[in-house]
């Protein structure tokens, strides 16, 4: 696909676009970076913490820094490698229980994308533990958490996931609007599936031999059970797609696909072993990241990855064509132009309409967003109302999100039903 011009992308702040123009893997554009007043650098920041590229701007942007954002990345790094090395030893410790009870288990993204989706775990911000067990483990698992003295949350109990409702532990922390703090608890999350085709509504095939091509890989001298490099590629993109399609995909982790895809290019080994083992389904899914990843950050692809970018169906590619930056403008004015790319992945209308439902009326709350961390007998009256006006808060801004963006939804569904019927 054709890099996209940020600088002219509807809605996008100038600041944001200077930045996804800089950080481009071919022909980056620092002109834009290098004319950012103090103000815009303030509003450009904002924008790379909440996308989770602020760690990334030293090693690909040094030299077009002011000193003052310099050193506030550099501070950024260093609060996030100290937190980083918590949440390793962290790791280590839940696995050695796990040995010990004789439950496998690998590591999903986190630190086994370094250093080939990343170079250093330390520009990875990294809030969870993310562990795929087999699915008769659960229960053990869960008591092993529960003995290391975590606690099942609540907060995304009535959300669709592939894990359990994540595991924390009630320190007493509490957000502060730093997305660097050293001292934010670990959060487990234990992965029973790799796809939730219930929710998705499509099938992804093929993903449960992922489980016996698993590969350990060499940590700080340690070993680290993970995925095979092709499964690597395949569960980046399909955690992007799902992202993706929900309406919540963070910018960094298409960076981090741009990335791999970029550096891995030539390894010609790696690409044959995804023709040998992912399915066609999981070639689809494959490609769409990839496609995003090569629109948004101007990387490179391998030829067996643009052969499969070829061979999408016309719906799909015209969306990617079309909408690709629409999921970084959301950020800036609401959309769910990603309602398209998922019609156009389902098979039959009774699916599309189950979609349309749930997207235009959601039928699940968020869970709470303030003192999570507070055990309940450290909830006082205030900090108990605190929870609840920030509770309300937020509730209230993702119902004028939903407004806003239903609205999108009445203006692109013209083109959506073009684009089949041309497809047609």
């Amino acid at each position: 696909m054709t890099p996209i011009r940020w600088k002219d992308a509807a809605g996008l702040p100038s600041s944001c676009a200077a930045i996804l123009s800089a950080l481009q893997f071919n022909q980056p554009d620092a002109e834009g970076v290098q004319r950012l007043t103090d103000d815009e650098w303030r509003a450009a920041l904002d924008f790379c913490d909440r996308a989770q590229l602020t760690l990334v701007l030293q090693q690909r942007c040094g030299a077009l820094l002011p000193a003052w954002v310099d050193q506030r990345v550099t501070g950024n790094i260093d609060a996030n490698n100290r937190r980083c090395a918590r949440l390793v030893e962290e790791y280590f410790r839940i696995a050695q229980r796990l040995q010990e009870a004789g439950i496998a288990h690998i590591v999903l993204k986190g630190f086994t994308h370094v250093p080939l989706f990343v170079p250093a775990l330390k520009y990875r911000l990294q809030a969870d533990l993310d562990l795929l067990l087999d699915s008769r483990d659960l229960d053990g698992a869960r008591q092993i958490l529960l003995d290391l003295g975590f606690e099942a949350g609540n907060g995304q109990a009535r959300v669709p996931m592939d894990h359990l409702p994540p595991f924390i532990r009630k320190t007493g922390w509490r957000w502060s609007g730093d997305f660097f703090d050293p001292d934010r608890p670990a959060v487990v999350e234990i992965h029973h599936r790799l796809w939730d085709e219930g929710t998705e509504l499509f099938a992804v095939e093929g993903l449960k031999t992922f489980w016996d091509r698993r590969t350990p890989l060499a940590f700080n001298g340690r070993p680290l059970p993970s995925f095979g490099l092709a499964d690597q590629f395949g569960y980046a993109s399909l955690h992007a797609v799902r992202h993706l399609l929900r309406g919540d995909l963070k910018v960094f982790h298409v960076y981090e696909l741009a990335c791999f895809l970029e550096g891995q290019r030539e390894r010609q080994n790696l690409w044959e072993d995804m023709r040998s083992n992912h399915s066609s389904s999981l070639h689809q899914v494959e490609a769409i990241s990839a496609a995003l990843a090569q629109a948004w950050f101007g990387c490179q692809l391998p030829g067996l990855i643009e052969q499969k970018i070829q061979q999408l169906p016309p719906p799909i590619a015209q969306w990617l064509s079309r909408y690709a930056p629409a999921p970084v403008i959301a950020l800036f004015r609401p959309n769910k132009d990603e309602l398209w790319l998922h019609l156009s992945l389902l098979s039959s209308w009774s699916r599309r309409f189950r979609l349309i439902r749930r997207r235009l009326a959601p039928l699940t709350l968020p869970g709470h967003v303030e003192a999570n961390f507070v055990p309940a007998e450290n909830l006082t009256p205030a900090l108990r109302a605190r929870k609840w006006v920030a509770y309300g808060r937020f509730l209230g801004s993702r119902a004028v999100f939903h407004a806003k963006a239903t609205l999108s939804i009445l203006a692109g569904s013209a083109a959506w039903w073009r684009m089949n019927r041309n497809a047609g």
